[in-house]
């Protein structure tokens, strides 16, 4: 739930007993306001849960995000509440074993709280999914990012 612009290239790799994944992707954000933030993915994936090697476009993923309320809870720790969606579009690459077969829609609301001195945040996150969700209609995260240390100067900032 970081407030600033940024795209990166991610490599992610599970196995199992049965296949191997790996997911290649892009994925960026951007504040389109001061309370509004655009965060999007775009995934390729490698796989041989068919038998065979296949690779192909797996999905895109955008998510706007509102941040309706921010403050500081002390000296020390900021808190930043934040809503949105993600928007699931599938390229329909089930035959190769790339993806669920379904386009998502996944509404989530959760809270950043934001050691200020340190920079470290954590962040628990609710999700359900209302349409198309394989395997599990609800998805809670929790997460914690070192943003890097901030100054006084930065007020709440830290909770971005």
């Amino acid at each position: 739930m970081s407030s600033f612009g940024k795209c990166g290239l991610r490599w992610q790799y599970t196995s199992s007993d049965v296949r191997d994944r790996h997911d290649v992707f892009i994925d960026g954000a951007y504040m389109l306001l001061p309370v509004l933030k655009l965060k999007f993915e775009l995934h390729y994936n490698f796989t041989d849960v068919t038998g065979s090697d296949e690779n192909d476009f797996e999905k895109v993923v955008i998510k706007p995000i509102y941040f309706p309320y921010q403050s500081k809870l002390n000296e020390d720790w900021g808190i930043k509440a934040a809503v949105g969606f993600d928007a699931i579009i599938e390229f329909g690459n089930e035959d190769k074993g790339i993806c669920v077969g379904a386009d998502q829609i996944a509404p989530f609301g959760g809270f950043a709280f934001a050691h200020l001195p340190s920079g470290l945040v954590l962040i628990p996150l609710l999700q359900p999914c209302l349409s198309g969700c394989h395997p599990q209609p609800l998805y809670v995260w929790c997460g914690v990012k070192w943003l890097g240390r901030r100054t006084k100067r930065d007020g709440c900032s830290a909770a971005r």
